[in-house]
């Protein structure tokens, strides 16, 4: 029924969809936040499981919608491919040598400045 009810690049997302995926975005962005906050250097395991969260907040947005895509959400049509852009510079930030975490470590504010605007 969908089919005929939206074009076709047209993504349609449920609400249990986007639920499920916030609440799992939600977990590991909180794990990266806990992680990167520990004081002095990052442990070489430590930076395997940066690398890890990462690549999962990564797939997890693309659950939302591909790139580009329209969805029935428009605020994450808004923000979905720049969010994914700084993800992807956070894991060529993390996988440089030396390591560098800046990037990484504003990953959770822009979960946060997206929120905050879908309230007002």
């Amino acid at each position: 029924m969908r089919s005929g009810t939206y074009p076709p690049d047209f993504e349609y997302i449920s609400q249990d969809q986007l639920k499920s995926v916030m609440w799992q975005m939600a977990r590991d962005s909180r794990d990266l936040e806990k992680l990167l906050a520990q004081p002095g250097p990052v442990s070489e395991p430590d930076r395997r499981h940066v690398l890890e969260l990462l690549t999962s907040l990564y797939d997890e947005s693309g659950r939302l919608g591909g790139e580009g895509a329209r969805t029935n959400h428009p605020l994450l049509d808004q923000d979905r491919d720049r969010f994914r852009a700084d993800i992807a510079t956070a894991q060529r930030g993390v996988e440089s040598q030396p390591p560098s975490y800046e990037v990484a470590r504003t990953v959770s504010a822009a979960c946060v400045h997206c929120h905050n605007r879908s309230m007002h």
